[in-house]
């Protein structure tokens, strides 16, 4: 038995000697513990938004009614109208790649390839988040030369990897869409 059990178990005994069966029983309950209910997270989607569901890559995400969406084959974009205004020169992008595997290889296995594949981008050490409800790695990347400035997701949903990127370029001011990707990234959900 746990030492707080019969902690408790000694001092209800002692009550119950000592005065009425009611406060007794009144102090047991009161010492029971509660279970601890965590609520789901169900992301605010801010009004006037879109979503974007992708049955051929398993998810579904809400973005910026005046933000553009494409998808080809295992890519996803989600672009301003500044982005493909100067044919991807400046302006903000989340890009969604998914990467179908034969073997499960680690997050931090696919983080260190991704890196060897963008290391001109110099991201930093990832740190262990969540992304849909999944076990992710999180890194941010900047490139100083062309204005990129970003964050990097890594996450799987069985064999398959998803590699999410929300970014800047050249932007005066590119925390102007930080409460953006981070509604972006709330809002991401795994749909099969």
């Amino acid at each position: 038995m746990k030492p707080i059990k019969i902690i408790a178990l000694a001092l209800g005994a002692l009550l119950l000697a000592s005065c009425g069966q009611a406060q007794a029983d009144a102090l047991v309950e009161a010492l029971k513990p509660t279970p601890t209910l965590r609520p789901i997270a169900t992301p605010v989607v801010p009004a006037g938004w879109k979503t974007h569901s992708s049955a051929v890559n398993g998810f579904s995400i809400a973005y910026p009614a005046d933000w553009q969406a494409s998808e080809q084959n295992l890519i996803v974009e989600f672009g301003t109208a500044e982005l493909i205004a100067t044919q991807r020169a400046q302006g903000a992008a989340l890009v969604i790649t998914t990467a179908p595997q034969q073997d499960a290889i680690s997050l931090q296995e696919i983080w260190n390839s991704v890196k060897q594949g963008i290391g001109q981008n110099s991201p930093t050490e990832p740190i262990t988040t969540t992304l849909g409800g999944e076990e992710a790695l999180r890194s941010e990347i900047s490139n100083t030369d062309h204005g990129l400035r970003g964050t990097m997701y890594i996450t799987r949903r069985g064999l398959t990897y998803f590699l999410v990127v929300a970014y800047t370029l050249k932007q005066s001011d590119p925390a102007q869409y930080d409460a953006t990707f981070k509604d972006m990234i709330a809002s991401f959900r795994f749909i099969k």
